[in-house]
């Protein structure tokens, strides 16, 4: 084994390694006992010792309102007040008579040749836009 793949090997080792324990090689590194325990003693007390105690209701600045009117932006977010992310179906235009529903068990009934169908619709091309449904040759 070369220099080279010697450490291009312990490099990754070390990766793997941190993957796999990332708070340290050392498991006391990691408290999870004084979590667990601390977790815990909060539970019981909020069950034991503050049973039917509730903080006082106090008045905010939505107390009024069941929702705002409209959303607050910071000086930085200003520009975003009036810009409207554009839906990846802005420009497709379906035709009136491909808008109709069709439930499963009409489905049964309907006997349609699919290739006459696709052959239809891309002689239609009822797709707005460059190059958004391309044409078989």
């Amino acid at each position: 084994m070369s220099c080279v793949e010697f450490f291009f090997y312990m490099g990754w080792l070390k990766v793997a390694e941190s993957l796999i324990n990332p708070f340290g090689e050392d498991d006391d590194d990691f408290e999870v006992v004084w979590m667990i325990d601390r977790h815990l003693q909060v539970g019981y007390l909020l069950v034991d010792k503050l049973h039917n105690e509730h903080p006082k209701l106090a008045k905010d600045y939505h107390w009024d309102q069941t929702a705002p009117s409209q959303l607050p932006f910071t000086v930085a977010s200003q520009r975003y007040m009036n810009e409207h992310p554009v839906e990846s179906t802005f420009k497709i235009n379906v035709q009136k008579g491909d808008q109709d529903l069709i439930f499963r068990d009409d489905m049964a009934n309907l006997e349609v040749n699919m290739w006459l169908l696709l052959d239809s619709k891309l002689e239609n091309d009822n797709v707005s836009g460059a190059g958004a449904v391309g044409k078989f040759p």
